[in-house]
């Protein structure tokens, strides 16, 4: 998987969709190379009128494929095998992690000289999580239940066919 953050854009008052895609036009996007866009499914992206996915196939790129959130049944039907699931599990918890530098690097007055640490410290927390992805999962939480869930499961199909 791979995810690109191109830019986050605050909008003020309603965020309706044409105040999005109002947003998406003044940063000057070249919708005619977008091939994709995926949405959570808010009216205000997917509208059949007035949503920014309506709104972008009228524009110069009328064959834009789109997706919404996958709900809980498809999202499982998409990760039918154990290292799906484990790499996503495994993602999840990356994420947690990079949130957590991401909310240390906010506020007023942040500048480069009181943020270094948090990243430096986040540096050394990395090459632990290399050892540790090979031990014992501390830092992954999300992954560890997911093994500690399937070796359950191992165990009572195990004593099931005994």
């Amino acid at each position: 998987m791979k995810e690109e953050l191109l830019t986050l854009v605050g909008l003020e008052g309603k965020t309706t969709g044409q105040a999005t895609y109002d947003a998406l036009d003044n940063m000057k996007i070249l919708f005619y190379k977008c091939i994709s866009a995926t949405t959570d499914g808010a009216p205000a992206m997917v509208g059949r009128d007035q949503g920014v996915i309506a709104k972008l196939k009228k524009g110069p790129n009328p064959f834009l494929n789109t997706c919404t959130c996958l709900n809980a049944r498809q999202f499982q039907e998409m990760m039918s095998s154990f290292k799906d699931m484990s790499d996503l599990a495994f993602l999840v918890d990356i994420c947690g992690h990079l949130n957590g530098l991401n909310l240390k690097l906010q506020g007023k007055n942040k500048t480069i000289i009181n943020t270094l640490p948090a990243v430096q410290a986040f540096s050394h927390k990395l090459e632990l999580f290399l050892v540790d992805v090979q031990g014992d999962m501390l830092p992954f939480p999300t992954r560890k239940a997911l093994l500690d869930d399937k070796k359950w499961r191992l165990a009572q199909l195990s004593t099931l066919t005994l």
